[in-house]
């Protein structure tokens, strides 16, 4: 980069004078002596030039259209390194018009390549001169202007710009590659439509530009929107995602024009920017008939695009999403079950629930997504509708993972105040503690542990369950089920030291810090053992807290033996049933503690 030279605004503009009148001007004679200097510049002209500074480029532009006509090219060198240097803004038209006309060759073409660097930036993004002189260096056979077409088109710095420096990047050269990949490293992209940071002052203005048609730099990109050619079309949405907001109102009048290509491309990139604004705009093009293929392609889209967009807040969105769960169309049915999902309105959180029993997958589990981002916790009268699509009677089907997972989240938000509707809940849920995917395991435990509380204890054989799963092969899943038992795990529980122990020793600090709360919790002299020896922990944390638990610690609970039922009929849960045995208790001279079964824990609760 050549040396910056400070000037004034008013060099910047210098307007152009008649070629005598800027000769007689002291700058101009200074100037002047660079004509015929086929050597180096001649002594004293360079301290002169830096004196003058501002006052020398209208001269120094007479000398590039001089050493033009003359066909001197040692001058316009000379002149166009001192443009660059003095940064005179006033010199683009100039330098850009000696490209586009061939009138710069050889060093010299190089020369003006390289005083564009210095001059071009995010103000000329519309500048169409300058464009087409960059393009023209860019396929300059000069390996040398191609790489400085490079940075000069990085200094752009909008959507367009950028992919003309990735082109350059696999150029046959290789310093032409080097320079290229260092640009786009410096790369930074800008709100095109405006060369500057768009303010919420200048939205207002933007909107009536994009209503009036005039998209500015971004007007080639909103062109291709409608280009038949689908590569096309996905560039052009990326680069207008890339530009940001300034992109907003522009795709918003592309979505309310007839090409229904470009607006299916529009409502794409309002999708990935998620405009607020754009809700309205989005839910007509998702709601309007359709005609031809490409209309029919737009209603799912803009569908799509409207959840992303969504904030919650809106109101009276749900009687014209309503009738969409009822489309013939999949993709119809499951964006807007991911719209009513994201409303703050629950008049369709019913609808999204029975769409759970949609003989389509796609749909169902888009269904079971809206409910886990949906669910509040009054939500009781989706509980029954939730249980019956966890636990599918007729006709028997697999409910897939992902649903089973979305579903168990979504009853974990809802309080489940009636007794009877609680206790449905555990003993639906109870078998996937063992369920096959370490997602569906932990939302059910998660689930499960809110369910039940100090006067409300959960069963023996499902603290059992969970209990073993200390030692399951996910972290997630042995995490919740420590904190399962730090909280449910009843004192005195045989076998549950050992197995404490064993999580402990995989030196896991969320996991051994639960673990040493439900050591403390068992409250027998082997617990307190176990504490002793986690007090040599590697984690001075989880030693620290075993410490500060141990030495308060004096047992007052004997250890007990629990022994798991034989299963011995069909039951509704688990599909497996269990004899009625109790736990033999076993007293040491301390409080003895007798293992019940809870209630909900006998056949059919």
């Amino acid at each position: 980069m050549l040396p910056a030279m400070t000037t004034s605004d008013d060099a910047t503009a210098a307007p152009p004078c008649p070629t005598a009148a800027v000769w007689a001007t002291p700058a101009g004679r200074v100037a002047r002596r660079l004509l015929g200097a086929s050597g180096g510049i001649p002594e004293g002209v360079d301290a002169a030039l830096v004196a003058l500074r501002a006052e020398a480029v209208p001269a120094l532009l007479a000398v590039v259209d001089e050493a033009v006509a003359r066909d001197d090219a040692p001058a316009l060198r000379h002149a166009a390194l001192w443009l660059a240097a003095l940064r005179a803004r006033a010199a683009l038209p100039t330098l850009c018009r000696l490209v586009i006309d061939g009138a710069a060759g050889g060093d010299a073409l190089v020369v003006v390549a390289r005083a564009l660097v210095e001059l071009v930036g995010p103000a000329d993004v519309s500048d169409s001169a300058v464009r087409a002189a960059l393009e023209q260096l860019a396929g300059a056979a000069d390996r040398a202007a191609r790489a400085f077409a490079a940075e000069a088109f990085a200094a752009l710095g909008d959507p367009r710009s950028r992919a003309r420096v990735e082109a350059l990047a696999d150029d046959p050269d290789n310093d032409v590659q080097d320079r290229a990949r260092a640009a786009l490293r410096r790369f930074v992209d800008r709100p095109a439509a405006l060369g500057a940071t768009v303010t919420l002052d200048d939205f207002a203005a933007l909107a009536v530009a994009a209503g009036a048609g005039h998209g500015g730099a971004l007007q080639p990109l909103l062109d291709e929107l409608a280009d038949p050619r689908r590569p096309v079309r996905d560039a052009a949405v990326a680069a207008l995602v890339r530009a940001g907001r300034p992109a907003v109102p522009f795709l918003i009048d592309r979505l309310n024009q007839p090409l229904p290509r470009a607006r299916v491309a529009a409502a794409l990139a309002l999708g990935r920017l998620q405009p607020p604004e754009a809700t309205g705009p989005l839910l007509v093009a998702a709601t309007a008939p359709a005609a031809t293929v490409d209309e029919a392609e737009l209603r799912p889209v803009a569908l799509r695009a409207l959840a992303h967009c969504l904030t919650g807040a809106e109101q009276g969105l749900s009687p014209s999403l309503l009738p969409l769960t009822r489309d013939p169309d999949r993709f119809v049915r499951a964006a807007a079950l991911l719209c009513l999902g994201r409303l703050a309105d629950r008049a369709g959180m019913r609808a999204v629930a029975l769409a759970l029993f949609d003989d389509d997958p796609f749909v169902v589990e888009s269904a079971a997504i809206a409910l886990s981002e949906g669910v509040r916790e009054g939500d009781a009268e989706l509980v029954l509708p939730l249980l019956r699509a966890l636990v599918p009677s007729s006709p028997p089907r697999a409910v897939r993972p992902a649903v089973k997972e979305a579903i168990l989240i979504a009853l974990g938000r809802i309080d489940v105040l009636d007794d009877a509707l609680r206790v449905r809940v555990r003993h639906v849920v109870r078998a996937d503690v063992d369920a096959a995917t370490a997602s569906a395991r932990k939302a059910a435990i998660v689930l499960l542990e809110r369910s039940f509380a100090a006067d409300d204890p959960p069963p023996l054989p499902l603290v059992d369950a969970v209990l073993a799963r200390t030692g399951d092969a996910h972290p997630d899943v042995r995490v919740v089920a420590a904190s399962f038992v730090a909280r449910h795990l009843p004192p005195g529980m045989g076998g549950a030291v050992a197995t404490l122990a064993r999580a402990l020793a995989r030196r896991e600090r969320a996991l051994s810090l639960l673990c040493v709360e439900a050591l403390r919790r068992h409250d027998t002299a082997p617990a307190r053992a176990a504490l002793l020896a986690a007090l040599r922990d590697d984690d001075e944390v989880v030693a620290r807290c075993a410490r500060d638990l141990y030495r308060a610690f004096s047992p007052t609970t004997t250890t007990w033996t629990f022994t798991p039922r034989a299963p011995t009929h069909p039951s509704p849960s688990t599909g497996t049933g269990s004899a009625k045995r109790r736990p033999a208790a076993v007293s040491d001279g301390r409080a003895v503690v007798e293992a019940r079964f809870a209630a909900d824990d006998e056949p059919g609760g």
